[in-house]
């Protein structure tokens, strides 16, 4: 440690306050002489009580010290931060009050204990009169303070006893400025230097003594270099320089699921727009824009004939053209910082410079890449798991010399620096109006610019607790609000300068209060000056203000919806949204000091992160700030929902900069018999689940359990992993299995030859599956059946958690009746049993060409029984007697001789002849069985065959009788004596045709040795009458040696007279078994009756039905040759 400063110190709160302020002696670290007077250090006021020290690090720190530190009060909020900040101080002590810097309150690291442990000695110290100190104390007895302290922090950290402390009398201010080392354990590791297993050129600087657990890190690292120039001049360098050794710093901020540096997704990179700090860079030159530069650059090189041939270069002169518009996107150029945000550079005028857009953007990119490079030379090392990273470059920054003579942003920007172009003085030395800013508590004045923006520098006060002001604007508008931009400010709470994370305020112009009596001023202090206006700062209703995003190291991201309370402190509540699936979104509260879990997270609102575990009860309870730590438990259980396979619970702590969560995990009810076993189960935010079960079990019948179960994070899941075997016995066979995880549980599987499962079955290739007392055997194989049957089976085996079985199977069987002639296959099932039943189908030889299909069916009683039916027909008995035309015969038959016409015409003669007849037919037949169907069933293996049979069939016959007529005359011319002849012929022809049908169904059914037979016969019988007219014309000639007759219809009609049905009705009689008695037969439904007919009428009726209805034949043509042959007759 470095010797420590001390002095008198006692300071009055300052006027209009309106708080009491304690006047404190104050202890602190750091490096001065004793004494008064000129650069005496003056600590802040303590304007609030402070908390007392958490349960844990208070019993700790008293066991060591020995002593009651019940009164002691932890001062870690923003105003900690800024008064520790103003001292230059990481802590200091002011009696029983220790102040913080901000990140140094740490009491779960071994360093955060030995700072603890190092102020509380200085607290101890404070409290006795031992050393006298009525003038400076000799720079020894500075020392000795401080070696005791060290010494003390070493002994009680390392968990003994603290050594005796001296007293001092007077007030007095002891601090650490914030390059220091933290206090350590061991004065050995104070000293600093490399460190193994980190390059050569960085040293930790936190935490001592270097802990690998630990979650924050901060390194300082010498001898760096920006990858790309940031500017031609020499005040480049001369900035950087400036900034050393304490300015210089390297922040990153994790995104990403793990957040760490081992497993981030990207680093934050600060980013901001250069037109925002346009104006700021234009007042530093005495310029308000950029028209009014460009045009004193003329005005100047009209003067200047070096500067006039600069600006006439191209590389200028489109700069200045662009000024000319107003815009920098046209003079392609930047105004941007030469100490990068990112390495906490300032927005203040001197760190601002012209430089050109592509220069600048890939400057700050390839220095953001370099940065990260630093990042990433941690992965994989001991502090692979850090969360919180710092870099400090405090021997500097060194920046690459840029050799373009020819950058025209750099010709101008040295233009302007050498005052070779100069603006207003007045605007140049401007530094804006005093502004006087409150939110409801202290006030804080600044100077405000006239207009544009003013940067607000980091370490400007809070105005309002809980955020920081990063930009004040002015509006042109008399009398508007100024805009104002804010951060969220507590511990743990981070920003990279998003647009999301920006909250906004309206200042709103207040009237100035009455004059007071103004308080004298301290001997030697300036006339305070009266502020030109006062501000009030209100949070603007916007959609801005609607969700305020911030970064949180452990969980990010996160956002709140904020308000200002009535003491004008930034409160508000939101969420949240956890990279750890399993916690989910967490509802937060955030205030000044404040960032807090609005409720533990119970159980229930838990994300699975596999299918198939549930949490079930407890809670996890998360403290966010000032330092992160999760506590609580909950239970959890993984498999099916009532019957788990394993149970477990877990316990939330921080460790090794991770959420971490371990407990137990047993058998749950979903392994029956196994009840001892216990393993371990782990969770980490990194890493994520991890844990192993060994699972062995006896106790249940029948099986024996040796499996191992493990979890396991494979990226966004978790695996679950089961491997080891178990020993199952069905009946007389036993099955090895090998465990697996499917879909949340243990399932098992293996397959093997199962010998004779059931009396029946030979045996089957067996695959065996088993999961939550549930077991399947399921294979294929052949059996034998009455010892002359042969088949194929399927069969299913099945053993449920109660005991309980089932079995199912699929038999395909090959049957044969014992006579030979049935033939089949029968596909079915077997029972639990070994019984086996199905239906299937047989082919019967009844005769030998008749071989139906029938159905067989096996009971699970064996009984096999055959049924079906048989459907022949139609089948003629008898062909028709007579055959078709030749059963006519006739009655008479009579022709007049011809007479002889006389004609005109020598060696022609014309004649008529006139003919009748009157012919009869008989037929009988054909006699038809239309259909036969035999229907029943039997039993082929069994003593009785228990034989059921029906029978059916349809018999028909047709018998009739024709009476018909025929008249006509015949018309004819002959030549030459029968040399050559014409004649034609008109025939009419009515007659008569009555036809009768027999149909008679007939039934017989056989069953238990009696036959039953039955009958039902009906008859129809019809009466119909014809008449056909017809015509024919011959040619002949050489008297009759050719000639050729044409035929034709000229009309046909048919009509019935009478048709009648008798239905006998049905009869049965039955025979055989027991007896039975016939039936007789019933009379007649209906007696057949014709009614009388007059054939003469029928003719007469027909004619004249014909002489209403006819017409020409359609298909006679008197042109038409006769068909067949030529004109003399000859056949063609």
């Amino acid at each position: 440690m470095r010797a420590l400063d001390r002095q008198p110190m006692l300071q009055r709160p300052p006027a209009g306050s309106g708080r009491d302020a304690m006047p404190l002696a104050v202890l602190a670290q750091a490096k001065s002489s004793l004494g008064s007077g000129p650069g005496v250090l003056s600590a802040p006021p303590i304007a609030d009580a402070g908390r007392p020290l958490d349960t844990a690090t208070r019993g700790s720190m008293e066991s060591g010290f020995g002593r009651d530190f019940s009164s002691i009060r932890v001062h870690d909020d923003a105003r900690a931060h800024d008064n520790a900040r103003s001292l230059g101080a990481r802590a200091y002590a002011a009696g029983d009050h220790i102040v913080f810097g901000e990140g140094q309150y740490r009491p779960e690291s071994s360093s955060g204990q030995a700072l603890i442990a190092h102020e509380l000695a200085h607290s101890v110290q404070q409290g006795g009169v031992q050393m006298k100190a009525d003038g400076p104390m000799p720079a020894a007895a500075d020392a000795e303070l401080e070696a005791q302290a060290d010494r003390a922090a070493a002994a009680v950290t390392a968990g003994r006893a603290a050594p005796a402390l001296s007293r001092i009398g007077t007030p007095a201010v002891f601090r650490a400025k914030t390059d220091d080392p933290a206090p350590s354990g061991s004065a050995a590791s104070s000293k600093g230097g490399p460190t193994p297993g980190l390059p050569a050129n960085w040293t930790v600087v936190e935490p001592k003594p270097v802990d690998a657990g630990t979650d924050r890190l901060v390194v300082a690292v010498s001898g760096f270099e920006l990858p790309q120039v940031k500017g031609r001049g020499a005040w480049v360098q001369e900035v950087y320089d400036l900034h050393k050794p304490d300015r210089l710093i390297f922040t990153p901020i994790f995104k990403g699921k793990g957040a760490t540096v081992d497993t981030y997704d990207n680093v934050a990179a600060y980013k901001e727009g250069s037109e925002k700090y346009k104006t700021i860079w234009l007042n530093k030159y005495g310029f308000t824009t950029l028209k009014a530069m460009g045009t004193a650059f003329k005005t100047a090189a009209a003067a200047n004939a070096d500067l006039k041939a600069k600006i006439e270069t191209k590389e200028v002169a489109t700069i200045l053209k662009g000024f000319a518009k107003e815009r920098l996107t046209d003079a392609k150029c930047d105004i941007d910082h030469i100490v990068e945000k990112q390495l906490q550079g300032t927005s203040s005028p001197a760190n601002l410079q012209l430089l050109g857009s592509s220069k600048n953007q890939a400057s700050g990119r390839d220095t953001y890449q370099e940065l990260v490079g630093l990042v990433n030379q941690l992965k994989g090392t001991d502090y692979g798991h850090v969360r919180e990273l710092q870099f400090r470059f405090t021997t500097g920054i060194s920046v690459k010399p840029d050799t373009d003579t020819k950058d025209g942003s750099q010709i101008i920007e040295e233009a302007l620096r050498n005052k070779v172009v100069t603006g207003s003085a007045d605007v140049a030395n401007a530094e804006g109006d005093p502004v006087t800013m409150t939110a409801g508590g202290a006030p804080e004045t600044m100077k405000v610019r006239k207009s544009g923006a003013t940067p607000i520098d980091f370490n400007f006060k809070r105005i309002v607790p809980g955020m920081r002001l990063t930009s004040y604007g002015r509006t042109t508008k008399k009398g508007a609000a100024d805009d104002i931009d804010g951060v969220l400010d507590g511990k743990l709470v981070k920003t990279t300068g998003r647009a999301d994370e920006f909250v906004k305020l309206d200042a709103t112009l207040q009237k100035d209060p009455a004059p007071t009596a103004a308080e004298a001023p301290a001997d030697g202090a300036e006339e305070p000056q009266k502020p030109s206006e006062r501000r009030m700062l209100k949070l603007r209703k916007s959609k801005q203000n609607d969700k305020i995003a911030f970064h949180y190291p452990y969980l990010s991201p996160g956002w709140i919806k904020p308000e200002i309370d009535d003491a004008g402190n930034l409160r508000g509540s939101g969420a949240i949204k956890s990279t750890i699936p399993m916690l989910g979104e967490i509802g937060i509260n955030f205030g000044p000091d404040l960032l807090k879990a609005k409720a533990p997270i119970d159980a229930a609102k838990l994300k699975s992160p596999i299918p198939g575990l549930r949490f079930t009860g407890g809670a996890f309870a998360l403290q966010l700030s000032p330092s992160f730590v999760p506590s609580g438990s909950v239970q959890f259980e993984i498999g099916p929902k009532g019957k788990p396979i394993i149970l477990g619970d877990i316990t939330a702590k921080f460790a090794g900069g991770a959420f971490l969560a371990e407990g137990t995990i047993k058998p749950g009810v979903g392994i029956p018999g196994v009840q001892e076993a216990e393993g371990k189960v782990r969770f980490h935010s990194e890493n994520g689940w991890s844990g192993e079960l060994k699972i062995n079990s006896t106790s249940v019948p029948n099986t024996v359990i040796d499996v191992r179960v493990a979890m396991a994070q494979n990226g966004d899941k978790l695996d679950m992993t089961a491997e080891g075997s178990a020993k199952i016995t069905v009946k007389d066979k036993t099955f090895d299995l090998t465990a697996q995880w499917v879909d949340g549980s243990i399932t098992y599987r293996g397959k093997g030859r199962w010998e004779k499962p059931f009396k029946i079955v030979d045996a089957i290739e067996a695959k065996v599956y088993y999961r939550d007392g549930y077991l399947k055997v399921s294979g294929g194989g052949f059996f034998t059946f009455r010892e002359q049957w042969k088949g194929d089976i399927t069969l299913t085996y099945e053993r449920y958690p109660g005991g309980s079985v089932k079995v199912e199977g699929i038999a395909n069987v090959d049957v044969e009746t014992k006579n030979k002639k049935g033939k089949g296959k029968l596909s079915g099932g077997i029972d639990e049993r070994g019984k086996i039943y199905g239906k299937g189908t047989i082919a019967y030889q009844i005769t030998p060409t008749i071989r139906p299909e029938l159905t067989v069916e096996l009971d699970k009683e064996d009984h096999l029984r055959i049924t079906g039916s048989l459907t022949l027909g139609p089948y003629t008995l008898f062909e028709k007697y007579p055959k078709e035309g030749k059963g006519r015969r006739d009655l008479f038959k009579i022709t007049t001789p011809g007479f002889s016409i006389p004609t005109p015409i020598p060696a022609v003669r014309a004649y008529v002849k006139f003919f009748a007849g009157v012919s009869y037919s008989v037929f009988f037949g054909p006699g038809v069985v239309e259909t036969v169907k035999i229907s029943g069933s039997f039993d082929p293996l069994e003593e009785n065959p228990n034989i059921i049979a029906d029978i059916g069939a349809r018999f028909t016959c047709v018998a009739g009788f024709g009476l018909y007529g025929n008249f006509g005359a015949e018309l004819g011319v002959d030549v030459l004596f029968g040399a050559g002849d014409v004649h034609g012929t008109i025939t009419v022809t009515p007659g008569i045709l009555g036809t009768a049908k027999a149909d008679v169904e007939a039934k017989g059914h056989y069953e238990k040795g009696s036959f039953t037979v039955g009958m039902h016969p009906k008859f129809e019988m019809s009466l119909d009458a014809t008449l056909g007219i017809g015509g024919a014309v011959t040619i002949s000639a050489l008297w009759g040696l050719l000639s050729y007759t044409w035929d034709f219809d000229i009309a046909s009609f048919s009509t019935n007279l009478a048709k009648k049905t008798v239905d006998v009705g049905e009869f049965s009689t039955s025979f055989g078994g027991d007896g039975g008695s016939a039936q007789e037969i019933p009379g007649a439904t209906d007696k057949a009756k014709m009614d009388d007919v007059d054939p003469m009428g029928v003719i007469k009726d027909i004619m004249r039905r014909r002489e209403e209805k006819s017409a020409p034949n359609p298909n006679y043509d008197p042109n038409a040759r006769p068909p067949g042959r030529d004109y003399i007759g000859n056949k063609i």
